[in-house]
C-alpha cells in the first residue's frame, strides 16, 4: 500500500481522497464512438493506447480497491484537457508561447503536430472547482468525468490564438509532435458531476488564451522593469511544476527547507538581468525539449542549466560580498 493511502488507513481521521485520473484511460474506446455517443461516459471500457493511460487505469482501479477493501472514502476523477495560465506542457499553452516569442521575434512560423484532431479543452480554474466540489459533494467509491462540452478542432485553437495577437501563423508540421496512435476526438460525458454536484464550465477558451498570453508577457514585463520578487514567484512556480511533473515532490520539499542560501543567489540573478533573462530562455527551452520527447537533449540542458549556478555563486560573490560569509581559506 503506498505511503499516502496508508496514513489515511492508520489515521483516526476519515478524509475523502479525490484522485486524479485521466481520460486517457478510455484511449481507443474514443475512436470506437461516433455521432452523438462521442461524449463517453464513466461506463465505458478502458482500452489505454499509451503507458501513461495505462498507468493511470492502474491508479484508478487500485482506489476503487482501496475503497471496497479499506473503506477509504476514494472518488476517482477522469481528468479531461486543460489548460490556462501558468500551466504549460499542454498543446494550448504551446502554442500561446509560441506566440509570445513570434511576436518578440518578428518570426510567425508555428511548429504543431495533428491539427485535425478534436479536443474537449477547460480552463483549469473550472477543473479546480469541480474538483472541489467532489471533495464536498461527491459520491465516495464513485468516478466522474471533468470535461469541457465544448470541442475544439486543434486549427481552431491555432485560429484563437492569431485572432489575439492580429496576425497569421505559417504553419509547418514536424514529424516529432505526431504520435502514431492518437484519438481522434476527446470529450466525456458530465452529466453525472453536473448532476451530483451542480458544476458547469464557465471559462470560455478565448478567456483563457488571453489570460495565458497575458501572463506570459507579464513574466518577461517582470525582469524588464525590476520586479524580482514577481520574478522569483514565477521562477518558483516552474520549479515547482518540474518537481511535481517528474513525481519529486519529496524533493522539493527538503530544497524548500534548506534554500535559505539558494534564494539569495536567485534573488541577486534577478538584479542582474543577463543571468535571469537566460533562465528564461533555459526554462523555454526545456519545456520545448519535453514536448517533443527529446530526452537526452532535455538532460544536456538541464545539466548545464543546473551547473550555471556554481558559476554564478562566484561570480556573485565577487560583485556583492557583502552578503555572503566569506571562507577564512581555500
Amino acid at each position: 500500500m503506498p505511503a499516502s493511502f496508508r496514513k489515511f488507513k492508520n489515521a483516526s481521521y476519515d478524509p475523502i481522497v479525490v484522485v486524479a485520473c485521466s481520460s486517457a484511460e478510455y484511449g481507443e474506446t474514443l475512436n470506437e464512438l461516433e455521432g452523438d455517443k462521442v461524449y463517453v461516459k464513466e461506463t465505458a471500457e478502458l482500452k489505454p493506447l499509451h503507458p501513461y493511460g495505462g498507468s493511470k487505469t492502474g491508479q484508478d482501479l487500485i482506489s476503487f480497491q482501496y475503497f471496497m477493501n479499506d473503506h477509504i472514502r476514494c472518488i476517482r476523477a477522469r481528468i479531461f484537457n486543460s489548460t490556462g495560465t501558468r500551466k504549460v506542457n499542454d498543446v494550448t499553452s504551446d502554442f500561446t508561447h509560441r506566440a509570445v516569442e513570434a511576436e518578440r521575434s518578428g518570426v510567425y512560423e508555428l511548429r504543431v503536430g495533428n491539427l485535425e484532431t478534436r479536443r474537449a479543452i477547460m480552463d483549469q480554474r473550472d477543473l479546480v472547482h469541480a474538483l472541489m466540489l467532489l471533495a464536498e459533494k461527491g459520491t465516495p467509491g464513485d468516478v466522474y468525468n471533468i470535461s469541457s462540452e465544448r470541442i475544439y478542432q486543434m486549427k481552431d485553437i491555432v485560429k484563437m490564438i492569431e485572432n489575439q495577437i492580429g496576425h497569421e501563423f505559417e504553419i509547418c508540421v514536424d514529424p516529432t509532435l505526431l504520435r502514431p496512435t492518437d484519438e481522434k476526438i476527446i470529450v466525456g460525458d458530465v452529466t453525472k458531476i453536473k448532476t451530483d454536484t451542480g458544476w458547469k464550465q464557465e471559462v470560455s477558451m478565448e478567456q483563457t488564451i488571453a489570460d495565458m498570453r497575458n501572463n506570459i508577457l507579464l513574466q518577461k514585463d517582470a525582469m524588464q522593469n525590476g520586479r524580482c520578487l514577481e520574478y522569483k514567484e514565477l521562477d518558483d512556480q516552474f520549479h515547482q511544476l518540474a518537481f511535481e511533473t517528474t513525481h519529486e515532490e519529496l524533493s522539493a520539499d527538503i530544497v524548500r527547507q534548506v534554500n535559505g542560501h539558494y534564494d539569495r543567489i536567485r534573488l541577486i540573478t534577478a538584479w542582474e538581468g543577463n543571468i535571469a533573462f537566460n533562465a528564461i530562455e533555459e526554462h523555454s527551452r526545456l519545456v520545448d525539449c519535453v514536448e517533443q520527447r527529446d530526452v537526452e537533449r532535455a538532460q544536456q540542458l538541464l545539466r548545464s542549466h543546473l551547473q550555471q549556478l556554481w558559476v554564478q555563486e562566484r561570480s556573485l560573490m565577487e560583485l556583492y560580498p557583502d552578503y555572503f560569509k566569506q571562507k577564512l581559506s581555500d
